[in-house]
């Protein structure tokens, strides 16, 4: 069951950073907050994270899961400041905040059974 929710966890991740690259190239480049890069930065190392831990032994891998959470956290805020700044749609915001929640739920549960 670990295999399914990390690899599911993976996918959504990837899926949320390759829609966010497409979104930040239309990102204003000048904003107070550089949230172009933020946001392109964030929404990467969570699959990256992720992907890392396989990679690792056993107790190591509650770390990297701990280390993609927190990632995932910080792509939501982000997100959500750029929805705030009114750089993205509601609709765009929803979409790519729920996929990430989602991500998250399944690194909490994998952090719990490790």
């Amino acid at each position: 069951m670990d295999s399914y929710r990390l690899s599911k966890a993976w996918h959504l991740a990837h899926s949320v950073a390759i829609d966010v690259h497409a979104l930040a190239r239309e990102l204003p480049k000048s904003d107070h907050y550089n949230i172009h890069e933020e946001i392109r930065i964030a929404s990467a190392r969570v699959p990256l994270t992720i992907e890392a831990s396989t990679k690792k032994k056993s107790h190591e891998k509650l770390k990297h899961y701990k280390i993609a959470r927190f990632a995932a956290t910080e792509l939501h805020d982000v997100l959500m400041l750029a929805r705030e700044q009114q750089y993205i749609e509601k609709q765009v915001f929803t979409d790519l905040a729920s996929r990430t929640i989602e991500a998250q739920q399944l690194l909490t549960s994998l952090i719990r059974s490790a």
